[in-house]
C-alpha cells in the first residue's frame, strides 16, 4: 500500500474509538463480520497492530465519532 502514497495529495485515516467501532459492528445489519468472538478479537488485533501503521502514512486523521457532516466537510475542504 505504501507504494501508492506518492500518487495522492492526501491520505485520510477515518478512525473511531474502539468502543464506538465495536458497537457499530455489533449493531449493523448488512454485514455479519465481526459478530463472533474470533472476529471481534481480530478487529481488536487490527486496531492494535494495523491502525498505527495506517496512522503513520496518513496526512490527516478524522475521528468518525463526530457528525457525518463534519467529517464530510473536512474531507471536501482538502480539495480546495
Amino acid at each position: 500500500m505504501g507504494q501508492f502514497v506518492p500518487w495522492f495529495d492526501h491520505i485520510v485515516l477515518l478512525s473511531a474509538p474502539t468502543g464506538v467501532l465495536l458497537e457499530r459492528v455489533r449493531t449493523r445489519t448488512g454485514n455479519p463480520y465481526g459478530k463472533s468472538p474470533a472476529e471481534t478479537a481480530q478487529i481488536l488485533e487490527n486496531i492494535r497492530e494495523i491502525e498505527p501503521l495506517l496512522r503513520q502514512m496518513a496526512t490527516l486523521e478524522l475521528a468518525t465519532d463526530r457528525p457525518l457532516n463534519d467529517v464530510t466537510e473536512a474531507i471536501l475542504h482538502l480539495g480546495q
